[in-house]
């Protein structure tokens, strides 16, 4: 499942309509107070630099209250990613399906790459080949590699199914 993503920015106060999107990842210039109403109660944190935030599903939007010079981005995911981006976590739930976390900046890098003309067959699809093609994409963040590595999890995916 590819990652989705929204990207907000503004300069002082403002609204960010989050539906849809569980977690965002604020960056501010200054104070940032973010507000929202859930079940009638009032809710406020105060963001000063860079730092996360998981929504509420029945959370529909936030208000931003900052100084006029304030500059703010709301990047919003549809899924809440790993803390560290870093660090590729594989393995097999209760019910025995695969799970990879870990890796959403790498998904959000090769979103749009057409992984039928991607060719790894210079490589065994191994969970070693797995690692090592999700470590070149992260340090290189470029879609060829991005995309050699969603071709050889896909791959991968497959052969454990069987």
């Amino acid at each position: 499942m590819a990652v989705q993503r929204k990207v907000i920015s503004g300069q002082g106060n403002g609204t960010v309509n989050t539906a849809g999107f569980p977690y965002a990842f604020i960056e501010t210039d200054g104070p940032l107070e973010v507000s929202y109403i859930k079940n009638g109660v009032s809710y406020s944190k105060t963001f000063f630099d860079k730092d996360r935030l998981i929504v509420s599903p029945d959370i529909t939007s936030v208000s931003l209250k900052a100084s006029s010079n304030t500059k703010w981005s709301f990047s919003q995911q549809d899924s809440v990613p790993e803390v560290n981006q870093s660090e590729l976590k594989v393995f097999v739930n209760e019910s025995g399906k695969l799970s990879v976390l870990g890796d959403d900046n790498i998904q959000w890098i090769g979103k749009d790459a057409n992984l039928s003309t991607v060719d790894i067959t210079d490589m065994r699809v191994t969970l070693d080949a797995l690692s090592r093609l999700f470590t070149k994409a992260l340090s290189t963040q470029s879609v060829s590699d991005a995309a050699r590595y969603l071709k050889m999890k896909a791959e991968f995916a497959a052969k454990y199914r069987s």
